[in-house]
């Protein structure tokens, strides 16, 4: 400090760090970029929910939903057919997209949670609320 009682700059800096870092760790910000969307459809959509034919790019996939491909335009701001009143994805708001709640609740307000009988594991949940979070981007 200096003598008149105020932090010097590279004190104040490292305090504004401190601060940022305390604020992200209280709210679970990270500081790693959510993965993108193409990651998610190759690494769980494609594994776990068109590859066992259930949303795949058949005649009528469930619930009028195919995850094969690019998926964007069938997830973000659309309607859900099983829950008019949900949209599938709300960009920055995990808990109010229907996508979310059927993946992550055992009793989702509409339908069995899903995959159904093997569940997502943890990361892959993560890896779709943090898409979610960061405003489902189309990357």
């Amino acid at each position: 400090m200096s003598r008149s009682g105020s932090m010097s700059l590279p004190n104040r800096r490292s305090g504004a760090l401190l601060l940022g870092a305390a604020l992200a760790a209280l709210t679970g910000s990270a500081c790693a970029p959510s993965p993108p969307l193409s990651e998610i459809e190759q690494s769980v959509f494609t594994r776990s929910c068109a590859f066992s034919s259930c949303h795949g790019s058949g005649v009528s996939p469930a619930g009028g939903l195919s995850l094969a491909g690019s998926t964007y335009e069938r997830l973000v701001n659309v309607k859900s057919s099983l829950a008019s009143e949900k949209l599938r994805v709300v960009p920055s708001a995990p808990d109010s997209s229907f996508l979310f709640e059927k993946i992550a609740q055992d009793k989702p307000s509409a339908g069995k949670r899903m995959p159904p009988g093997q569940p997502l594991g943890e990361d892959d949940i993560a890896k779709i609320r943090a898409w979610i979070e960061a405003g489902a981007e189309n990357k």
